[in-house]
Parts: structure tokens; sequence; C-alpha cells
């Protein structure tokens, strides 16, 4: 199912064929993943099943896509992840946080990134100056002004020859 877009100023969903399969209720939504949507309402975030019910009332300041059975929601201007009942799993205590990626997913805080597991615990410290999403069991970071991968240890797999402008993926030929 797809986000059906804006109609009169609201968000709904609708299928492949184009039929619209939840009414446009909603002042946000995003794209389904892992059976749950999220949706913005009155200025706060919650997440609807693929019927259209509410499974997680909006309380959140903003809420993303499932991944790995997490979702990166805001509370208070800071980051923290859910499971799919809504119960907080790791605490809103990061600047920035992206999706889980082979289970892992690259938090920032207090300026520096690093990676935490499912549980919100640390995996990779907080020590790098970006940090991008695992692929392939490597992850692209930016340490002491310079671009290289590391494995999921955090040990430094490679480093490019010459300095590079931003994080990317790695792809394998």
């Amino acid at each position: 199912m797809k986000a059906g877009g804006e109609w009169k100023g609201k968000y709904g969903f609708i299928d492949a064929k184009g039929q619209m399969k939840i009414n446009p209720t909603f002042d946000a939504s995003e794209s389904f993943n892992e059976g749950l949507a999220s949706f913005k309402r009155d200025d706060k975030c919650g997440y609807i099943d693929t019927n259209g019910k509410v499974v997680i009332e909006p309380q959140f300041d903003g809420a993303w896509g499932f991944s790995h059975g997490r979702a990166c929601v805001k509370v208070g201007g800071k980051l923290g992840y859910i499971d799919k009942t809504g119960k907080m799993i790791v605490n809103p205590i990061y600047e920035n946080a992206k999706a889980f990626n082979e289970a892992l997913a690259a938090v920032q805080r207090d300026g520096k990134w690093g990676y935490i597991g499912t549980d919100g615990a640390i995996v990779i410290p907080l020590t790098y100056e970006e940090a991008g999403d695992f692929n392939l069991g490597l992850a692209q970071v930016k340490t002491h002004g310079d671009l290289c991968w590391v494995g999921k240890d955090g040990k430094i797999i490679w480093s490019p020859p010459a300095k590079s402008a931003s994080i990317g993926r790695l792809i394998f030929g």
C-alpha cells in the first residue's frame, strides 16, 4: 500500500491499482514499513496498521518508519526508538538518529556519531563526525576529517586513498 498523497489538505493510502484503501484523514503520513505507517494529526504523530486502525496513539512530535521492529520517534526535541506496541525501547536522548540497517542504527549525541543495537545498547562508541548506514556489513564514517569504512565491531576495514566530501554507500560490483 502506498501513501495516496494529499487530497483537500489530508493524506490517505491507495493500493497498487490506485484504489483508496484508507481515507485521507491525516495531516501527514509516511509509507508502510513492517505493517505500520506513521501519521500526523493535530501536531502529534502515531501509527496505523494496513486497515487504517490506530495501533499507537498520536503522542510523538515526529515519527518515522519501522525497521528491525523499531521506529525512530521525536519527543521534546530528542530522538529515541519504540517497538511496534509503542513502548519506548531507546529513550529519546539523541540529537540525530537513523533507521536500523543490519540491526544497527547510527545515532548522534553531543555532536558525535556511533551505532546502537535494537536493544539500545551502544555497539560502536559515539566518536565519529559522520556515520552512514550499514550495508553488506560495512558503514562509511568520518573520523578526524577522513572517510573510511568500518565493520560491525567498529574497526576500520578500508580507507580510500583520496579524501571524499560526503558519506555514501559502498557498492560491490
